[in-house]
C-alpha cells in the first residue's frame, strides 16, 4: 500500500472533501489520522524541536530589534548563498530560504534531509504582477521572472540550493493557508514516513495595485517550525469547528503573528476565523 495523502481543497460550511493525488488500493488504507480528521476533526498535536521568524519580532530574542512592519527595500540575510543566486531571488524567496536554514541547521550542525511544506496566501505575486506588467507595456518576459513565479518557487529553490531530495509541498489556502500546511505536515508525521518535518508559512506585501480587491498583509512574515514526533518536545495543536457566524478575521498574516506569540510565550491560545471554520491553536511547553 502506497502512502495516503489528504488535500483539502475546498471547505464549505459542511465540509467539502477532495483527495487529490491520493493513492491507495481500497478505502481501508485510510489510517486512523485521517479518519479522525474526517469524522470528528480531532486536534493534531506535533512537537516542536526549533522555529525561527523574520523579520525579527518582540520575544523572538532578546538581542533581535523590534521590527513591527520590515522597510520595502529590507531582506534577511541570505549570503549562504552564492552571488549569482542571490541576485535572481525575491525578497519572499529570501525570507523562505533564511527561514529553513536558521531551523534546520541547528548551529555548527550539517545541513539535514527533512521533507517540508511551505505555505503561503499569495506566493510570489510581487514577481507575477512585474511580469504582467511587462505584458502590459509591450516588453519581452524575464525567463527567471517566469521561472520564479510559481506558487512552489520557494519549495524548489530550497531543495536546489540545499540540495535536498526528500519530498516537498507547496500549499495556497486562502486566509488559513499556515492551518492546512500544518495539517499537510502532520501527516507526514503520522504515517511514521519521517521523525522530522519543516513548516513554512510565508507571505510579503502585495502590490499596491491590489490594495482595494483583498485582505491587506501586515507586512512580511516567514514563520518556520522544525515538527517532529519527539515526546519531549513542546506540543503545537490545532483544533476546528464549523463557523457558522461567516466571521473573517480580515488580516492574512495575522495567523503567522499570532502562532509565533504562542511559540514565544506571550499567550498559551490562539484563535481564528476563515468565514467557514474556526481554527484554534494551542501551545504546551511542558515536556
Amino acid at each position: 500500500m502506497t502512502g495516503v495523502r489528504l488535500r483539502f481543497c475546498n471547505l464549505k460550511a459542511k465540509f467539502d472533501l477532495c483527495f487529490a493525488g491520493a493513492i491507495c488500493s481500497s478505502q481501508a488504507a485510510l489510517g486512523i489520522f485521517e479518519r479522525a480528521i474526517i469524522l470528528a476533526g480531532e486536534p493534531i498535536i506535533c512537537g516542536v524541536e526549533r522555529w525561527a521568524v523574520w523579520p525579527p519580532q518582540p520575544g523572538a530574542s532578546e538581542s533581535n530589534e523590534h521590527h513591527e512592519r520590515a522597510a520595502s527595500d529590507e531582506a534577511p540575510d541570505v549570503s549562504f548563498l552564492p552571488p549569482m543566486a542571490r541576485r535572481r531571488l525575491s525578497r519572499l524567496s529570501k525570507m523562505a530560504l533564511y527561514g529553513a536554514r536558521c531551523t534546520i541547521q541547528h548551529g555548527d550542525e550539517p545541513t539535514t534531509s527533512v521533507p517540508t511544506v511551505f505555505s503561503s496566501r499569495f506566493g510570489e505575486m510581487q514577481t507575477t504582477y512585474n511580469l504582467l506588467s511587462s505584458l502590459a507595456d509591450g516588453e519581452g518576459l524575464s525567463p527567471a521572472g517566469f521561472s520564479t513565479s510559481v506558487h512552489n518557487t520557494s519549495s524548489g529553490l530550497r531543495a536546489i540550493h540545499a540540495k535536498d531530495t526528500s519530498a516537498s509541498i507547496a500549499v495556497a489556502s486562502g486566509p488559513s493557508s499556515l492551518e492546512y500546511g500544518f495539517i499537510e505536515a502532520a501527516q507526514y508525521l503520522r504515517q511514521k514516513a519521517t521523525d522530522q518535518v519543516l513548516l513554512l508559512h510565508h507571505d510579503d506585501d502585495l502590490p499596491d495595485i491590489y490594495g482595494d480587491y483583498s485582505d491587506r498583509l501586515d507586512g512580511p512574515i516567514a514563520l518556520s517550525i522544525l515538527l517532529s514526533n519527539n515526546d519531549a518536545c513542546p506540543k503545537l495543536s490545532l483544533n476546528w469547528q464549523v463557523d457558522k457566524s461567516d466571521k473573517i478575521d480580515r488580516s492574512a498574516n495575522r495567523n503567522a503573528s499570532d502562532v509565533f506569540s504562542l511559540l514565544a510565550g506571550d499567550t498559551n491560545r490562539h484563535v481564528s476565523h476563515d468565514g467557514r471554520l474556526t481554527w484554534t491553536w494551542d501551545y504546551d511547553e511542558a515536556a
